[in-house]
């Protein structure tokens, strides 16, 4: 606990590539999603697992094909937020999902909705 406490301490604003609880990276992709099609049980799971199971291990959450009035609603939010948590949050244009996918992983690995030639 204590070894924890002293790298969540460490934790900056900044993303740190040698902090051992930057541990995993989500990606949500909300394209054609609404209100009346979305998944809350997958939704409240995820959220219940990363709290219980491994908190503050997160280290970005992507979220694809965002639509602009939830973008222009989040920019008005997050300056609520803790710099942690904006740095962390990271919502996508439909634009521009290609090029942030291609930054995050080889496309190789990527299947070929998001810019990649994976499958």
């Amino acid at each position: 606990d204590a070894v924890k406490a002293h790298f969540l301490n460490k934790r900056t604003a900044e993303f740190s590539n040698n902090n051992p609880l930057e541990q995993y990276a989500m990606v949500w992709d909300f394209g054609g999603a609404s209100w009346s099609n979305a998944d809350w049980e997958a939704f409240h799971t995820t959220l219940h697992e990363g709290t219980h199971h491994y908190p503050n291990m997160g280290s970005q959450i992507y979220v694809l094909n965002v639509s602009k009035p939830f973008r222009w609603f989040w920019s008005t939010a997050c300056r609520f937020l803790h710099p942690k948590i904006r740095r962390k949050c990271c919502l996508v244009a439909p634009g521009n999902v290609r090029a942030c996918m291609e930054q995050v992983l080889d496309p190789a690995s990527l299947p070929p909705e998001y810019g990649g030639t994976g499958r």
